[in-house]
């Protein structure tokens, strides 16, 4: 289990569930721009995850930042994780944090994206 997905650290225990089993992890980052990473999972050469942040103004709707990719997967309910967390019903996830960068007050939005294990459960997901 990596303790890093593309560079930014994660609990490898909560990553888990979200992996199958498989022989080899593969990790691909792509540059969307210094504030706007991205990284694309895959084991075993199947893709599992996509996952994405965008650092915003803090007065920007976080539903706004991923409104397509929210809506394409069906109704992204609120969750009671970090400032304005979001969950689709088809494998996606949305959480925001409150942050301050240069003395700006910003918020981080990151996206994640199962392309396989996806609870079907709305409170498991």
């Amino acid at each position: 289990m990596p303790d890093a997905l593309c560079g930014v650290a994660v609990d490898s225990e909560l990553l888990a569930p979200l992996l199958p089993d498989g022989e080899k992890l593969n990790q691909r980052a792509y540059d969307a721009g210094a504030t706007s990473p991205r990284c694309r999972v895959s084991v075993d050469d199947q893709l599992i995850a996509y996952v994405s942040g965008d650092l915003v103004l803090r007065d920007t709707d976080p539903l706004q930042v991923q409104d397509r990719a929210l809506q394409r997967l069906g109704n992204p309910a609120p969750i009671d994780v970090g400032d304005a967390a979001r969950v689709a019903d088809r494998g996606e996830a949305m959480a925001v944090a409150d942050c301050t960068q240069d003395g700006t007050e910003q918020r981080f939005v990151t996206l994640i994206q199962l392309e396989q294990n996806k609870p079907e459960d709305t409170s498991q997901r």
